[in-house]
Formats: structure tokens, C-alpha cells, sequence
């Protein structure tokens, strides 16, 4: 039998139970810490990340409803502030100046694309090394900013600019 992440598939159901309850705690701190919006529904609920332990306190959480998206609308319940991407990203010598990020939508999920300038040592006709850049560039993401983000990288000054500042943000979904 293949397996996709042995390491996790293979856990037993304790095991998946405290990975479970970690990754909510990690993620509802997170919200709470990052997301205004999440900060005051939380307050307005009386939950704070520490009442959530474990898996059954999810129950505790509120709910987030359509007119909320629409109300934060295009970028009010973003709980990782840009300072933090462009952080992790200028922690890898391969990185430029600029970035962007551009947000979708593929059905229901909204989809997080980074594009990254890259510095013109980075560039390499092996299309193997820009693979395993774009691979490490999303790692980093996920792992210090639990970001799943595709990573897109593109030429040193090829990003669009708006009165010498990059466009950072760019929200493509319709509402």
C-alpha cells in the first residue's frame, strides 16, 4: 500500500489526536494574535485561545458566516499580516526586493499564490533548481507561518508597480 505522508498516515489515533489538537491550538492562537476580525468575534464570544486544549473544545469557537467575508471584503480576516511574508522571504538569500500576492479562487477554496522576484543569481536555465526554490520558498511558509501558498517565481523588476511600490495585494476573487 502506497502512502501520500507515511509519516502522518501512519499514526496511531492518539498520536493524530494530539497533532490534531496542536494544530488547532497553533491555529486559533494565530487568528486571535493576527486577525482583528478574530480578536473581537473571540471577545464577543468569550473564548480566548486558552480555553481551546482540545479537539471538543472546537464547539466553543464561533461561527464565521458569508456576510462576514463579504463585510471584511478584500482582505479584513487575513491573519498573517504582509510584514510576515515579506519576512520569511527576506530570510532566503535567493529572494529580491519585491513580492506579491494574489488571491483566487478555484470552486470554494480561495487559493494563495506568492510571486517572488528573484535575485538574477537565482536564475538558472535548470528548471530542476527553480523547482526546489519554489519548493523551499513554500516550506518556509507553511512551516513558520502555516501558509499553504503556491509560489510563483518571476524576474527581477517583473512584478507591476503603483508609484514605485509593488502592488502587494491582489484579490481576484468576485464576491
Amino acid at each position: 500500500m502506497e502512502f501520500w505522508n507515511p509519516k502522518i498516515e501512519r499514526l496511531s489515533a492518539e498520536e493524530l489526536r494530539e497533532l490534531q489538537e496542536r494544530k488547532l491550538r497553533r491555529l486559533v492562537e494565530n487568528a486571535f494574535e493576527y486577525s482583528n476580525f478574530y480578536k473581537k468575534r473571540f471577545g464577543s464570544a468569550g473564548v480566548s485561545p486558552s480555553d481551546i486544549r482540545r479537539l471538543d473544545d472546537i464547539q466553543k469557537l464561533p461561527f464565521t458566516y458569508k456576510t462576514d467575508l463579504r463585510d471584511t471584503y478584500p482582505t479584513g480576516m487575513f491573519a498573517v499580516p504582509q510584514s510576515q511574508i515579506e519576512s520569511v522571504l527576506m530570510q532566503i538569500p535567493e529572494v529580491g526586493d519585491h513580492f506579491q500576492i494574489v488571491v483566487d479562487r478555484a470552486g470554494p477554496m480561495d487559493i494563495l499564490t506568492v510571486k517572488v522576484g528573484v535575485t538574477e543569481s537565482a536564475l538558472s536555465d535548470r528548471i530542476g533548481a527553480l523547482m526546489q526554490l519554489e519548493e523551499r520558498i513554500a516550506k518556509q511558509l507553511r512551516d513558520v507561518l502555516m501558509v499553504n501558498a503556491k509560489v510563483e517565481l518571476v524576474e527581477r523588476g517583473t512584478l507591476p508597480r503603483s508609484s514605485g511600490k509593488s502592488q502587494k495585494v491582489i484579490d481576484l476573487r468576485e464576491v
